[in-house]
């Protein structure tokens, strides 16, 4: 094996390690600065206000928190979110 192939096959298991933590099914957010959130593989949404978003996700209820909130967009898979976003949060089942 050549040098180059052994450098390869290095480089793809250490990637492959770094996402190793993901797991199928769970939320991935992504945010674009402090202006907008696109959250894949919620559940469904649980409450909307201007202030307050809660999605249903596989590690228990989302809550995206913040001021003039908005849904851009959302899918059976993705939602997007634009707003002054102060914070993101999960909330215990009993915690509601």
């Amino acid at each position: 094996m050549d040098r180059m192939a052994l450098k390869s096959k290095k480089q793809k298991a250490a990637c492959d390690a770094s996402f190793s933590y993901f797991k199928k099914g769970h939320p991935v957010i992504t945010m674009h600065g402090s202006s907008h959130v696109c959250i894949e593989n919620y559940r469904r949404l649980l409450a909307v206000s201007c202030d307050e978003i809660r999605l249903s996700t596989a590690l228990g209820p989302l809550v995206v928190w913040g001021s003039r909130l908005t849904i851009l967009c959302f899918s059976s898979e993705e939602i997007s979110i634009s707003g002054q976003i102060r914070g993101l949060r999960y909330v215990r089942e009993d915690a509601q």
